[in-house]
């Protein structure tokens, strides 16, 4: 059996995102970052396949603008400019428990604010994971809405961003 996501592309001043959400319930499940729409469709794509692969649950993405994917597309946006200050729902599909309990943790941090991976570590009680939590911050499938980019190495530097530095510091 597939389950069926909808896709759609947003494009903003800062970057395109490529959302994915779930057909059932509405929540953001996926969000990516580039400026090449077809690049984003084939690292989606491929994401899936290694998910299906790891769960046995076929996934299928279909571009849809359906109102859901429309106001996740509206809220999306506003988180972006600044303006939107409640919650986007979204759940995980990627993941182990512990990648969870680090991306949950980094959800607590707020616009304007930035973290540390030990600082996460210790957040979550396991205060020497810090690499393990570095890994599990780069491995997040949610952009900007699971805040990976506010997350910084001990030495106050930029660190790694999927996305590029450049990206992270415009999202900073």
């Amino acid at each position: 059996m597939e389950e069926r996501l909808f896709y759609r592309y947003l494009d903003h001043s800062i970057t395109t995102v490529f959302l994915v959400s779930r057909s059932e319930t509405g929540c953001l499940v996926y969000a990516s970052l580039g400026s090449n729409r077809k690049e984003l469709l084939k690292i989606a794509q491929l994401d899936f396949q290694k998910l299906t692969r790891k769960t046995k649950v076929s996934y299928g993405l279909y571009y849809d603008v359906n109102d859901s994917m429309l106001n996740l597309e509206q809220s999306f946006a506003s988180y972006l400019d600044g303006s939107f200050t409640g919650a986007i729902p979204h759940e995980y599909i990627f993941g182990t428990r512990f990648q969870r309990k680090v991306w949950d943790e980094l959800s607590k941090v707020k616009i304007g604010e930035t973290t540390t991976y030990q600082t996460i570590a210790q957040a979550i009680g396991s205060p020497k994971a810090c690499r393990a939590v570095g890994s599990a911050v780069g491995a997040n499938r949610i952009a900007v809405i699971v805040p990976c980019h506010r997350c910084k190495p001990c030495d106050g530097s930029l660190g790694n961003f999927r996305w590029g530095t450049q990206l992270k510091n415009r999202l900073l």
